[in-house]
């Protein structure tokens, strides 16, 4: 499984149910931008 894909799992985890904007709002909180190669694209597509 991609860190994209477990990363998005977090995230939706947390809120139960989330819009990828609200993923995506989650993954830049986390920093997640300076340490993986999460690009919007990709959190949608995961």
């Amino acid at each position: 499984m991609s860190a994209i894909r477990l990363l998005v799992l977090g995230a939706v985890r947390q809120h139960g149910r989330a819009h990828g904007y609200q993923v995506r709002n989650d993954l830049e909180f986390w920093g997640a931008h300076e340490w993986s190669n999460a690009k919007p694209g990709s959190i949608y597509h995961a």
